[in-house]
C-alpha cells in the first residue's frame, strides 16, 4: 500500500480558497438579503451567485487529496466529501484536462475523477497503473 498524496502547499492555497470564497458569497448575500439600504445587490442576484459558489465549493471539496494504492491492485481516492476505489483495470484513460491547466482527468469504466496534477509521486503512479494496465490512454499528464 502506497500513498500518493496533494502537496501542502497547493493543499493550503485549495482550502484558503475555498475559505475566501464563502466569505465572499457571504458578503454579497447578507447585505443583499437583510439589509434596508436603498443601493444593495438585488436579492436574485445573490441568491445565484451564492448557488454558483455552492457549486464551485462541491467542485472543490470532491477532488482528491490523497491516492491510495491497493495490494489489490486498485486506486483509492480520496477527497473531504467523497471516496472512491477503483481497480486499475477499469481506468480507460488519463488525460490532461483542455482549457483547466493542472488538472487531470480520470476516465474509469464507472465514470470520471478529475485531480490536481501537484500529487507527490505522480509519475510513480502513472508508470505502476501503465504496467498493471498497458491499455489505459495516458497523455498529456
Amino acid at each position: 500500500m502506497t500513498v500518493y498524496k496533494l502537496s501542502t502547499s497547493m493543499f493550503i492555497f485549495l482550502m484558503a480558497m475555498l475559505v475566501s470564497i464563502a466569505l465572499l458569497g457571504l458578503a454579497i448575500l447578507i447585505p443583499a438579503l437583510f439589509s434596508q439600504d436603498e443601493i444593495r445587490p438585488a436579492p436574485w442576484f445573490a441568491l445565484v451567485w451564492f448557488g454558483f459558489l455552492s457549486w464551485v465549493w462541491f467542485f472543490y471539496l470532491r477532488i482528491p487529496y490523497a491516492i491510495t494504492y491497493l495490494d489489490d491492485d486498485s486506486l483509492e481516492f480520496r477527497g473531504l466529501i467523497r471516496k472512491t476505489r477503483v481497480p486499475v483495470k477499469d481506468i480507460i484513460s488519463i488525460k490532461a484536462v483542455p482549457l483547466a491547466a493542472g488538472f487531470i482527468k480520470i476516465k474509469t469504466r464507472r465514470g470520471s475523477i478529475r485531480l490536481i496534477n501537484q500529487i507527490t509521486g505522480l509519475y510513480e503512479l502513472l508508470g505502476r497503473v501503465k504496467a498493471l494496465n498497458p491499455e489505459v490512454e495516458i497523455k498529456g499528464c
